[in-house]
C-alpha cells in the first residue's frame, strides 16, 4: 500500500512539474521578441518607408516568434542621440546616417562615397568590411536604409548663382557635406533637421544640403527657391543594431532579419528612384528651379564632392579609409 502512495505521489509531483514546464513553455512561445527600433526621419517623409518595408517584412516572417516594434523618430529619441542609444541598448535599432554616430563607429561616414549600390556591396566584400567596423563599436550592420542605383544629393540655396564659385560665403546647412563646402568656400553649419524651415525662412542660413525625396515632407520646398542639378554622393542611412541583441537572437530569426533586409534592398531601388521624379515634380510646382553649371564646371563640382570628402575622411581615418575607398570605388 505504501508503494502505491510512493507510485501516485511520485506521479502527481512529475504531472505537476510537467505542467508546470509546459504552461510557461507555451507562454514564453506566446510572448514574441521585440525589438525596438527608431528612425531619424518621421515615419511620413519618403525614404522611411524603406524601413517600413524591412520591419513589415521581417514581422511577416517572424510569424510572432520576434516583432520589430517601430517607436518613432526625433520625438521620441534626438537624432543625434539614436546611435549611441542602441550601443547602450536604450534601443535595439535604429535607421539613421551614419555620420550621426560616427564617433562610435569612425570612418563610417564616408559609406556616402560609395560608387556602388547596395546589392552590388554585398558580393564586393563592403558589407562584411562594414559590419566588422561596427561591431568595434558594440553595433551589428544591418545593412543600407535607403538602397539607391544613382547619386541623389544635392545643395538647395535661396540664392540664384551660375558657378560653383559663386557658393564662397554662403551659410550652408550640412549633412555629410562640410568638407566639400569648406573646399567651395561655403561656410557650414550643424542644424538639426527639425530647424531648417525657420533657418532657411529666417534668411540665417542661405541654403541646405540633403536628399531629394524627403523634403516636401519637412515643408522646405515652401522656404527655399533652387537646386543645383549636379547630384553627387550616394547615401549614408543605414540601419543598425545593438550588438550584444543580435547575438541573444537564434539564428534563425539572425536568418529572418538578414534575409529581409536583403529582400528590401532588392526591391527598395525602384520605389527611390520614383520618389526622386515626384519629389521633383513637386518642387516645381511649389516654384523651385533646378540650377546647371556649364559641363566644365559641373565635372569640376561633383569631382571635388567626392575628393574633398574622401580627402577629409583619410586624414582622420587614415586605418580604415583606404580599405573602403579600395572597396567602394568601382
Amino acid at each position: 500500500m505504501k508503494g502505491k502512495r510512493r507510485s501516485f505521489c511520485f506521479g502527481l509531483v512529475y504531472l505537476t512539474i510537467t505542467l508546470f514546464i509546459s504552461f510557461f513553455s507555451v507562454k514564453a512561445a506566446a510572448d514574441p521578441i521585440e525589438l525596438k527600433a527608431v528612425t531619424f526621419l518621421p515615419e511620413y517623409v519618403e525614404g522611411v518607408d524603406a524601413f517600413m518595408m524591412f520591419k513589415d517584412l521581417v514581422n511577416e516572417k517572424a510569424k510572432g516568434e520576434l516583432v520589430i516594434k517601430y517607436m518613432g523618430s526625433g520625438e521620441v529619441l534626438n537624432e543625434f542621440e539614436q546611435g549611441a542609444a542602441v550601443k547602450r541598448g536604450v534601443v535595439d535599432i535604429a535607421w539613421l546616417p551614419g555620420s550621426f554616430y560616427a564617433g562610435i563607429v569612425p570612418g563610417i561616414k564616408a559609406v556616402a562615397y560609395s560608387q556602388l549600390t547596395a546589392v552590388e556591396e554585398r558580393k564586393s566584400g563592403v558589407y562584411e568590411y562594414l559590419n566588422e567596423l561596427h561591431k568595434k563599436g558594440g553595433l551589428h550592420y544591418i545593412g543600407r536604409g535607403n538602397p539607391c542605383e544613382k547619386p541623389f544629393f544635392y545643395v538647395f540655396l535661396n540664392k540664384r548663382i551660375q558657378t560653383p564659385q559663386e557658393l564662397k560665403g554662403l551659410k550652408i546647412i550640412d549633412g555629410i557635406t562640410d568638407a566639400f563646402l569648406k573646399k567651395l568656400g561655403s561656410v557650414p553649419l550643424e542644424i538639426e533637421f527639425s530647424e531648417v524651415y525657420t533657418a532657411m525662412e529666417r534668411g540665417t542660413a542661405d541654403g541646405w544640403t540633403f536628399q531629394f525625396p524627403g523634403i516636401s515632407g519637412m515643408g522646405w520646398h515652401e522656404v527655399t527657391k533652387y537646386w543645383i542639378d549636379h547630384p553627387f554622393y550616394m547615401h549614408d542611412v543605414l540601419t543598425i543594431m545593438n550588438l550584444k541583441k543580435w547575438n541573444s537572437l537564434p539564428d534563425h530569426l539572425k536568418a529572418i532579419i538578414t534575409e529581409s533586409q536583403i529582400e528590401m534592398e532588392g526591391k527598395y531601388m525602384a520605389v527611390w528612384a520614383e520618389h526622386v521624379a515626384k519629389e521633383k515634380e513637386k518642387a516645381i510646382k511649389a516654384g523651385m528651379e533646378p540650377l546647371t553649371f556649364s559641363p566644365e564646371d559641373a565635372k569640376s563640382y561633383v569631382e571635388l564632392a567626392y575628393s574633398a570628402a574622401w580627402a577629409s575622411e583619410l586624414e582622420k581615418h587614415p586605418d580604415v579609409i583606404p580599405r573602403m575607398r579600395e572597396l567602394m570605388t568601382k
